[in-house]
């Protein structure tokens, strides 16, 4: 997790789950975006720092180190590779949501459906990943999925997010419902 600490409260503003070992961020010159490395899963987590909410993904590799920005480019190496990734933070890299993301209670789970991001980003939408509020997941190369697993009664609402090659995108969340 990565602890979000809003400097003018003097206080935590709360925590995001990032991934499996993240290490140390840089923030951009703006100050509103941090980027912090993911080792387990080889990605940059993008943070709004004014928001405390995770915006996307960005995947760097096997390892990354700690960033750099230098102008508009973010640099990160990957030493058990021997290559640095440079990515060009004036582009949009990660789609945005999914649009029209609707939820409808079946037994034990739901039904989760969408429709396809206005802009993919830097590469095609290669998959959808489907997070419940009250856990469970399910993925994709479509437009709905089912979450299974899920106990009789429970309310949840649903986050899909649109995944490519280069990373993974916006949150999009669907309406509430109580498992059957």
């Amino acid at each position: 997790t990565v602890t979000v600490f809003d400097n003018d409260a003097n206080a935590v503003r709360g925590t995001l789950v990032v991934g499996r070992r993240p290490g140390p961020g840089v923030s951009a010159a703006n100050a509103t975006t941090v980027y912090v490395p993911n080792r387990g899963s080889g990605s940059i987590a993008v943070i709004n720092a004014r928001r405390g909410t995770l915006t996307a993904t960005i995947s760097v590799g096997p390892d990354p180190t700690t960033p750099a920005i230098v102008g508009s480019q973010l640099f990160v190496s990957s030493p058990s590779t021997g290559r640095v990734t440079f990515v060009d933070l004036s582009r949009r890299l990660w789609p945005t949501a999914p649009r029209g993301v609707a939820a409808r209670a079946v037994r034990h789970g739901a039904v989760v459906s969408w429709r396809a991001p206005r802009s993919d980003g830097a590469a095609a939408v290669t998959r959808y990943v489907v997070t419940a509020s009250a856990g469970g997941t399910c993925s994709t190369k479509g437009t709905s999925c089912t979450v299974k697993g899920l106990r009789t009664g429970t309310r949840a609402s649903f986050e899909v997010r649109a995944r490519s090659s280069v990373a993974t995108g916006l949150a999009g969340t669907s309406n509430r419902v109580r498992v059957r």
